[in-house]
């Protein structure tokens, strides 16, 4: 997860990692002046992947930070993907440009995230995320990156009465990982039902032809 500074990539790690129906527990620190995460802090998802918050960069950021990313970024192997954080309002600055020049560069797979969606008017939204990247440097990418629209904080007065896009990036996690996402067939399931419901009505008939047999050898060996 990178990002400039104060964009929410700790609030939108605590949003990933609870539950939707309940409030978001902080797993990561989260502070409202910007610059509070300092180095690469790595969270282990039920021993399946881990999830690797970075410090933001832009005026608040130092370069030994920038340069401990991207030596992360260019040594660690077993990479699977990066994800891009961008504020939904403001929309891309000089150092996400940067940042998305030197992924591109690098040849580091990478996704982006805009966060915050809910401080854009629900009426302007659309059209302002489309206006965003048209007239920024995402527009001119020969490959394109998937895009998230995420609000992880809950906010009733935006039109969004609860978080937004959560499961999206939880699923392209996942796929990034290589891990497939079990869930419940219900026609598999009520197939598997009439089954044992069938093989119950067989018990049932092998049962009552048993009981008429002996009835009949009782009456037989009755009459001598």
């Amino acid at each position: 997860m990178m990002g400039r500074c104060n964009v929410g990539k700790s609030s939108l790690i605590n949003a990933l990692v609870s539950n939707n129906k309940e409030s978001v527990t902080k797993y990561a620190r989260v502070r409202q002046f910007a610059g509070y995460t300092p180095c690469l802090n790595f969270y282990n998802v039920g021993g399946l992947f881990r999830l690797v918050d970075s410090p933001g960069y832009g005026v608040k950021g130092k370069d030994w930070q920038g340069e401990l990313v991207f030596e992360y970024l260019l040594n660690r192997r077993v990479l699977k993907n990066s994800y891009l954080i961008l504020d939904a309002k403001v929309g891309l600055n000089e150092y996400d440009e940067l940042i998305l020049n030197n992924l591109v560069q690098m040849g580091v797979p990478f996704d982006v995230i805009f966060n915050k969606i809910d401080k854009v008017t629900d009426k302007q939204r659309v059209h302002h995320l489309q206006k965003v990247i048209k007239n920024s440097v995402l527009s001119t990418l020969n490959i394109q990156p998937r895009y998230y629209f995420v609000n992880s904080v809950d906010d009733p007065k935006s039109g969004l009465s609860q978080r937004t896009g959560i499961n999206e990036i939880r699923l392209s996690i996942l796929e990034s990982c290589g891990l497939e996402v079990k869930s419940l067939k219900p026609k598999l399931r009520k197939k598997k039902e009439n089954q044992i419901e069938e093989r119950i009505k067989r018990k049932n008939v092998l049962d009552s032809i048993k009981k008429t047999k002996q009835k009949q050898k009782q009456k037989e060996e009755a009459k001598h």
